[in-house]
């Protein structure tokens, strides 16, 4: 669950425990609930809500990875145009417990890696081999190598799906 600025809530879950389709559900006057296409077999869901005021919903499927769903209108107005999902590749990397952090080639000794939230909040702090992420709630998260020499951004960053 998130706010938007107006303080309107945005919900997105999984219909069955553990088991989708993903339901995404915003209050105005009442509760206005949609059903997330692609989403029958999802295992996981997430949500944010962007600076437009637009739903982002992220959820991942055990047979084709992590997918995007993004609504557009405006709160507060029954005119709204529907979710759409489309596929999000490169596929996540699937953790259950243990996260295996490489050293960098080029990353100096000291140089470390933290995890991110689907917000960018940082999670908490990885050292390179084996971090234990069983305390995690399951969801989507981010890699995000700092120091060393790395210049592209792409490189330093990946998409970590958190599973039980």
């Amino acid at each position: 669950m998130t706010y938007d600025s107006a303080f309107t809530p945005h919900l997105a879950y999984l219909s069955e425990p553990g088991q989708g389709p993903v339901k995404y559900a915003f209050r105005t006057n009442r509760w206005h609930i949609d059903t997330v296409p692609g989403s029958r077999e999802a295992r996981y869901v997430d949500i944010v809500v962007d600076t437009l005021g637009q739903p982002v919903i992220v959820f991942g499927t055990p047979d084709s990875g992590v997918w995007l769903a993004r609504g557009i209108g405006v709160v507060g107005s029954e005119e709204r145009e529907p979710l759409s999902a489309f596929h999000q590749p490169p596929t996540a990397t699937i953790v259950r417990g243990v996260l295996f952090v490489p050293r960098a080639s080029g990353v100096g000794r000291h140089a470390s890696s933290v995890l991110l939230d689907i917000t960018g909040r940082r999670i908490m702090e990885l050292a390179p081999g084996e971090n234990d992420v069983r305390h995690l709630a399951p969801g989507v998260y981010f890699l995000k190598a700092e120091g060393g020499r790395m210049k592209d951004v792409t490189a330093r960053t990946a998409k970590i799906v958190v599973q039980r």
